[in-house]
């Protein structure tokens, strides 16, 4: 109750965001065990944000799709790049693994819904402060930062994972998979998640 309410609060007063994430996937292809990536967000209250995820895997030969995936929001347009999806069983080989596409909304409605802006990585109200089904698992240290860990259904946390998979070709996680995440312990920011 206690990390809810401190994350309802910093809610109201946050003003500015800017992170990076290093992104490990394990599970996604057969021939290609794990896919590294790096994710840049900057935020700015209240319904601007920018995200940049860049893939920096060693695909085992041509055909593979880079999944580059970008997203900009300023209240009253969204737009984002992404490559042309293909299903998994299909790559390598898929027509237009190296294509990709563009959508954009103009005269949005701020807040709209239909086109996600991943506040939950800034500050994880959804996931965290809506959550009947968190449990606080102790205090760790992640990236020097004193941090609350704690623990959830990805059926609850799924808002959190996916503010990382709006766009893209990601593997596919099971409600009852357990995350795990860390929050700092005073502004309580996501620091780290697992699934």
């Amino acid at each position: 109750t206690d990390i809810e309410q401190a994350i309802r609060t910093a809610a109201s007063t946050i003003t500015t965001y800017s992170a990076g994430y290093d992104i490990t996937e394990r599970g996604w292809h057969p021939d290609v065990p794990v896919r590294r990536f790096h994710a840049e967000i900057g935020y700015s209250a209240p319904d601007r944000m920018r995200l940049v995820i860049r893939d920096l895997t060693t695909y085992p030969s041509r055909g593979w799709p880079v999944n580059d995936v970008e997203l900009v929001a300023d209240g009253r347009s969204w737009w984002m790049k992404e490559p042309l999806g293909c299903p998994p069983a299909t790559i390598p080989g898929c027509v237009g693994a190296d294509r990709t596409i563009e959508r954009s909304v103009v005269n949005r409605v701020p807040f709209d819904g239909s086109t996600p802006v991943p506040t939950d990585l800034v500050l994880p109200l959804e996931s965290i402060a809506n959550s009947d089904v968190l449990t606080v698992l102790g205090y760790d240290s992640v990236a020097g930062r004193r941090a609350v860990h704690v623990a959830m259904p990805y059926r609850q946390g799924q808002r959190l994972v996916s503010s990382l998979e709006l766009g893209g070709m990601w593997r596919e996680f099971h409600p009852a998979d357990r995350v795990d995440v860390w929050l700092e312990a005073e502004n309580y920011f996501p620091l780290r998640f697992s699934i």
